[in-house]
């Protein structure tokens, strides 16, 4: 630290003396110069003011040079700006009319039209018109009214004289920001001969996924202004006897009659750089932009009268000049030196806090890293490692190994010693790996287990498996102790075998392991992955049927709430498994099983059956799920039909169908919901917008609500297309009267973001979590 404040004085006493020290310059070097100058001999002053006067005849031109670059500019700027206006104008007139049309007509027969249109444009005599071209790396020109030969065709691999790609520019542009310029070479419809510049403007057309542009030609618009211009430089700066003659590359004088004539000498010498000819001095420049000579003249006579009066200036101005740089150089010296003095022991403190503010960010880096990829007990790296260094490679090689009995062993001798032993296996377990290969790592990935991975599969299968038998055999014969304690261990160990996901793989084969007595190490293969699953089959089918038997396939409501009040209005029916220790599952760990082994319509009539309950009790709305099957299946048809026939409690039922291509085919689901329909039921779509989304089957179906898909609703802070689509669904929604539900909303910034999009209802975790009772 006492190192730091020495190096700190040397700067800001360093820092002071180059101020001083270059001040001192700034005095001696600003003598030395006035002297120069007013040593400046009377055979010397013409020269010197011949020289004042080209530099002004040279700032002249500079100044000529920023105005016709400046025009040049405004040029380009209105013509952007014309270019801009009419693509916008036009996308926008398409995007109303597509809104108008959509639904009503055939989408090609709107693109055909739309394309016909942009064709028909003419502007500025047929300079200007509108191309289209599709959004995607095919680079298809699909309209282009100038070049209709090119139509139809890809451009993606086009360059232009400089060698840029055209189109490519196109697309890249729209995909960057939407829409935005571009600058290329393109022959003109007259001239398709030569290139020449031209702006074009481009904006991405979303509905069709087009571009559409139009351009114009910076040489048209040069032409027009030259006239102008040189009318303006040639009066330019007449106070100063400066004159200003405009020529072109042909010839032409643009100046006017009175100065063409009067400097018509100047015709002969037209070259860059200074010059002297009759009596004038001259200095031309060549202006490629606008292919003319702009010549400045001054009379050289005019020099004369300014060279009499000039001594005696010079020699005041010398001395008035000294005075007030010396002067103003003393003030501002003082104003630098407190400003830097300020501003390093600012920089002093700064740099401390900034030290203080790193170390401390730099601690809690570490022990954030710490927290969500290291073991505590362990400090080997944990499960969450695990996970992101098994994406590295699509096939590892990987062992769980289990202790066997852990939790007798904690139980028994305390958590204490269950941590040491824990650190004392993870410690063995590293030195044995690296004794023995670079490839391997060692994690924990649970409270008993570790993990000892291949994860690029470097290692031949066999030397992996005999290194992980190796070492299992080592584990079983130690002896743990601490001071008070020793236990025997013993392990199991999955492995899986340069296999893609094999975590799942390796769970399943140290399963097997833990089974057998004399065989601690299992390897997975595809047999014993079938024989798990049969067996896991076998142990649901017996949970199902026993939950059927007891009463325990049960319904938990999920509240819906009104995006308006708050407060719910209605709630989904889910269906659960209790377990007979009171473990309740979702229908992700039996539903399947129970379809594959006839075991579902049961479980749907029982989820029917409770809902009409709970109705009939509570008078509340309730939606169940209805699949395909259902509906098909003749039996459960009349089972529903009898329900709502004896219980009358339709107008309080919801039966959402997920949303299928199928639905919108099939007879028998317009049929069973006319039937229902009958009763009051209300029909509802769930999943909305998950992918087959077809709009014109909501009415046929007479649809009372859409369920938009949680996959679009999860993402509305952050994705900006899920918003468009959930926009766009809630829009057409509104238009045939169908009420909208949106699921997945899990906290409060989704919910305000789909009240401001005016969805009807909510669902979701923030909104209410599923719960086996309904509150009153």
């Amino acid at each position: 630290m006492a190192k730091d404040k020495i190096i700190s004085k040397v700067t800001y006493w360093g820092v002071i003396g180059l101020l001083t020290l270059a001040f001192v310059f700034f005095l001696i070097f600003n003598v030395y110069k006035e002297y120069k100058e007013y040593r400046l001999s009377i055979s010397q002053l013409k020269e010197a003011v011949i020289n004042e006067k080209k530099q002004v005849l040279g700032e002249q031109i500079k100044n000529i040079i920023s105005l016709i670059n400046l025009e040049e500019k405004l040029i380009e700027d209105h013509l952007k700006n014309q270019l801009k206006d009419e693509v916008n104008m036009s996308v926008s007139i398409l995007e109303s009319v597509y809104s108008g049309l959509k639904g009503k007509l055939e989408d090609q027969f709107i693109k055909d039209t739309f394309l016909t249109a942009l064709r028909s444009i003419s502007i500025d005599n047929g300079r200007r018109y509108f191309f289209v071209t599709a959004a995607d790396k095919t680079g298809i020109v699909l309209a282009n009214r100038a070049f209709p030969d090119i139509e139809n065709k890809s451009m993606w691999n086009y360059r232009d004289i400089y060698g840029k790609y055209v189109q490519r520019a196109f697309y890249e542009t729209v995909k960057r920001a939407g829409e935005g310029f571009v600058e290329y070479y393109w022959y003109m419809p007259e001239n398709k001969e030569t290139p020449y510049k031209k702006i074009a403007y481009v904006k991405l057309f979303k509905p069709f996924n087009w571009i559409i542009g139009t351009g114009d030609y910076v040489e048209y618009l040069r032409e027009n202004m030259k006239q102008e211009m040189a009318q303006v430089v040639s009066t330019a700066d007449t106070g100063t006897r400066i004159s200003v003659l405009v020529l072109g590359f042909d010839g032409k004088c643009y100046s006017g009659k009175e100065i063409c004539e009067k400097f018509s000498f100047v015709r002969d010498s037209l070259k860059e750089g200074f010059s002297q000819k009759d009596g004038f001095l001259m200095y031309t420049h060549v202006c490629s932009v606008w292919d003319v000579f702009i010549t400045v003249l001054y009379p050289v006579k005019n020099l004369d009268m300014e060279i009499s009066g000039s001594l005696s200036s010079l020699r005041q101005a010398m001395q008035e000049n000294i005075a007030y740089s010396t002067a103003s150089g003393i003030v501002f010296y003082l104003f630098l030196i407190f400003i830097t003095d300020r501003f390093l022991k600012r920089m002093r403190k700064t740099e401390e806090e900034l030290k203080e503010k790193e170390n401390t960010l730099l601690k809690e880096r570490r022990m954030l890293f710490t927290r969500l990829y290291k073991d505590s007990v362990t400090d080997l790296p944990n499960r969450n490692k695990f996970n992101i260094d098994l994406q590295l490679s699509d096939k590892s090689s990987i062992a769980i190994i289990n202790i066997d009995r852990f939790r007798e062993i904690n139980d028994l001798f305390g958590y204490q010693f269950g941590d040491h032993i824990l650190r004392t296996l993870a410690n063995f377990i590293k030195r044995y790996i690296k004794n023995h290969s670079r490839f391997l790592k060692v994690y924990r990935i649970s409270g008993d287990e570790f993990v000892v991975a291949d994860i690029r599969g470097s290692m031949e299968k066999a030397k992996f498996e005999n290194l992980i038998e190796d070492l299992v055999e080592k584990i079983n014969t130690m002896i743990i102790r601490d001071e008070n304690n020793a236990v025997n261990i013993n392990v199991s160990a999955g492995v899986a075998l340069k296999e893609e996901n094999p975590l799942p793989k390796a769970d399943i084969a140290l399963k097997e392991a833990k089974k057998s007595r004399e065989k601690p190490v299992v390897v997975y293969h595809r047999k014993l992955g079938e024989a798990f699953e049969y067996r896991e089959d076998i142990h649901w089918i017996e949970k199902i049927k026993s939950a059927l038997r007891e009463d325990r396939i049960v319904n938990y409501y999920q509240p819906i709430v009104d995006n308006k009040t708050g407060r719910p209005v209605k709630y989904e029916a889910l269906v659960r498994l209790i377990d007979e220790d009171g473990k309740v599952y979702t229908p992700y760990y039996f539903l399947n099983v129970a379809k594959k082994f006839r075991l579902y319509p049961e479980i749907s009539r029982r989820v029917i059956k409770n809902a009409v309950d709970i109705i009939k009790e509570k008078k509340v709305h309730i939606s169940v799920n209805l699949s395909l099957s259902d509906i098909l299946n003749i039996e459960m048809r009349n089972y529903i039909l009898k329900l709502l026939r004896e219980h009358q409690v339709g107008e309080y039922l919801t039966f959402e169908l997920l949303e299928d291509e199928s639905i919108e085919s099939s007879s028998e689901v317009i049929e069973f919901i006319g039937f229902v329909k009958m009763y009051g039921v209300s029909i509802s779509i769930d999943d909305f917008g998950s992918g087959y989304s077809n709009f014109s089957y909501l009415s046929k179906l007479k649809v009372d609500f859409i369920k938009i898909d949680g996959s679009l609703i999860k993402n509305l802070n952050t994705d900006e297309t899920s918003r468009a689509i959930v926009e766009a669904i809630v829009t057409f929604a509104r238009e045939l009267k169908i009420k909208t539900i949106a699921e997945f909303v899990e906290n409060e910034d989704i919910w305000n973001i789909v009240k401001t999009l005016e969805v009807d209802y909510s669902q979701g975790y923030f909104c209410g979590k599923p719960s086996l009772k309904i509150l009153d």
